[in-house]
């Protein structure tokens, strides 16, 4: 616990990288007179792909920057970018549909899932949103190439979450989900029950009985997850 990730992990991270980036095989690690030696040839089955140079993945038909990586079929992820999508506008810069009327072009933007965006946001790497959708196009997910639905982050997996029936508000449980990058909000229903919404970004939460329950989230645009939520009730 005393270690910190700047001062240990960072360094021997940055050492070891150098070290794979050389191409003689044996030198010296800059600065610190270590010897390495490197792998004469690298395994039969790897093999040099493109990939989309933003996401990682393979390029989809609008990534406009792209770099090799090296592929190891069967273990290396195939996704498709989608990051990178095209987008349809009106003269206003706002997402247009069917109903738009007036002069429309496309642009291709980066479109984030909540969790990225937050996480670039902390690093101090803010991504632009998605503009807002032109009057009359607010539910039927203007402007973008179709999105992914939400993916249930909270509760967990095969947990199960222990409740006081007689301090329920101190036996709450946080409904996370992450939101594609053209969805603004999450409508939450536990079983057949509507819970509330919480924004992108957002958690909702809910103090649910004892029990096996399905919760759901919707987003703005209709897409859904749905995930068990397994509750026991305390013993004293």
């Amino acid at each position: 616990p005393a270690f910190v990730g700047v001062q240990a992990a960072a360094p021997l991270f940055f050492r070891i990288a150098d070290a794979l980036r050389a191409r003689a095989p044996g030198g010296t690690l800059g600065g610190t007179g270590a010897r390495f030696e490197l792998a004469p040839a690298p395994p039969a089955r790897l093999a040099r792909v493109e990939v989309c140079a933003l996401s990682g993945d393979l390029p989809g038909p609008h990534c406009q920057h792209k770099a090799r990586t090296w592929f190891l079929p069967g273990r290396s992820p195939i996704d498709e970018c989608r990051i990178h999508r095209e987008v349809l506008l009106d003269a206003a810069g706002r997402r247009a549909c069917a109903a738009t009327a007036g002069p429309l072009h496309t642009e291709v933007m980066e479109v984030w899932p909540s969790d990225l965006q937050r996480q670039l946001a902390l690093a101090g790497l803010p991504r632009r949103d998605l503009p807002p959708p032109a009057p009359g196009c607010e539910r039927d997910g203007a402007g973008a190439t179709a999105g992914s639905p939400p993916r249930i982050t909270s509760p967990l997996l095969g947990v199960t979450y222990s409740v006081d029936p007689a301090a329920p508000d101190r036996s709450q449980v946080a409904l996370a989900v992450t939101l594609d990058g053209d969805a603004r909000e999450a409508h939450w229903f536990l079983d057949e029950r509507y819970l509330g919404k919480a924004r992108r970004g957002a958690a909702l939460l809910v103090a649910p009985g004892p029990g096996t329950h399905t919760v759901r989230a919707v987003d703005d645009l209709g897409r859904a997850d749905a995930r068990e939520l397994r509750v026991a009730a305390l013993t004293r």
